[in-house]
């Protein structure tokens, strides 16, 4: 089994991630106030980033995929990705993690480091969000 993150601003539908249905393969999204209290936000974005990975993650399971959802009032939640991370694993269900490179430099650290100090097979992957077009030679008009 493949345990796979999907961050709050990683919500594409359009990623391969999703283009079929692997039974093999569990999603884990998860609401932490570590992630809401790093620095301030305002509380309505942050209640429309919980609403947007709910719906999402409503999806998903529609489509047929495996989620696994820590919302924030789960008591089994412990408000920090890392450790959440570290529980599930633990477990010993999944044989292998992969997740989608954050946007921000603070959380691709701190998952790297996660990954490296885990005893289980890791892949890091394109969140697909940007176009990224190469060119020789100069650019032109």
């Amino acid at each position: 089994m493949e345990l796979r993150l999907i961050l709050g601003d990683q919500l594409h539908p359009g990623h391969s991630w999703f283009s079929e249905v692997d039974q093999n393969v569990t999603y884990v999204m998860m609401e932490v106030r570590e992630e809401a209290s790093y620095a301030p936000h305002h509380i309505q974005k942050i209640l429309c980033f919980f609403a947007a990975m709910r719906h999402f993650a409503a999806d998903l399971r529609k489509s047929g995929h495996q989620v696994k959802y820590l919302s924030i009032s789960d008591s089994q939640n412990c408000h920090s990705i890392i450790e959440n991370l570290k529980i599930l694993l633990e477990t010993g269900q999944y044989s292998s993690f992969c997740y989608q490179e954050p946007d921000e430099y603070r959380l691709d650290h701190q998952l790297k480091e996660f990954v490296q100090s885990q005893n289980i097979q890791s892949q890091l992957v394109s969140s697909e969000h940007f176009l990224i077009a190469s060119r020789s030679g100069p650019l032109s008009e």
